[in-house]
């Protein structure tokens, strides 16, 4: 793993300073789609792949990215949800 200097998982948890959005650990992206059971948080279907790893609160508003506010949804249920 990285450094929070370069943006990247720092700790296996969190990334600050609006570097990095996306979940970089394959260990994290697997406990969130254990989480899930493998479902869609918003829709319920099977996530398809790739699914996407969708931050609760946007990420645009608080600039970090935490396994503890991250939910697995399919893509089009996280393209419809958008930035809100």
């Amino acid at each position: 793993m990285r450094d929070q200097a370069d943006g990247e998982w720092a700790d296996g948890e969190r990334v600050e300073g609006g570097v990095s959005r996306t979940l970089r650990s394959k260990k994290l992206r697997a406990a969130l789609w254990i989480s899930a059971g493998g479902k869609c948080c918003a829709c319920g279907r099977e996530l398809p792949w790739p699914w996407h790893a969708d931050h609760v609160e946007a990420w645009i508003k608080t600039g970090t990215t935490n396994v503890h506010d991250m939910q697995a949804l399919c893509p089009q249920c996280n393209l419809k949800k958008g930035a809100k």
